[in-house]
């Protein structure tokens, strides 16, 4: 199959994994890193790239992203980082 690139496909845009994206309240959050403590962030998700989901709003591209958070993760819990 072959198709046209449309003209916002060829714009970077950030994405994160969408095992990344909690339902919080009826709206999508993720969790990022500060300091030593996990934020949940209200995000504004948009299109959906295989494993990967758009996000509009809420975080930047140098927020460290929790990409596979525990279901017991809350917001302010003081956590480790393994790299």
């Amino acid at each position: 199959l072959e198709r046209a690139i449309e003209p916002a496909e060829k714009e970077p845009v950030l994405a994160v994994p969408v095992t990344a994206l909690q339902a919080a309240g009826g709206r999508q959050a993720i969790f990022v890193v500060r300091g030593r403590t996990a934020e949940a962030v209200t995000v504004q998700t948009g299109r959906t790239f295989g494993d990967m989901r758009e996000i509009h709003q809420g975080i930047s591209p140098e927020d460290r992203v929790v990409t596979s958070p525990p279901a017991n993760l809350r917001h302010g819990a003081r956590i480790k980082l393994m790299e």
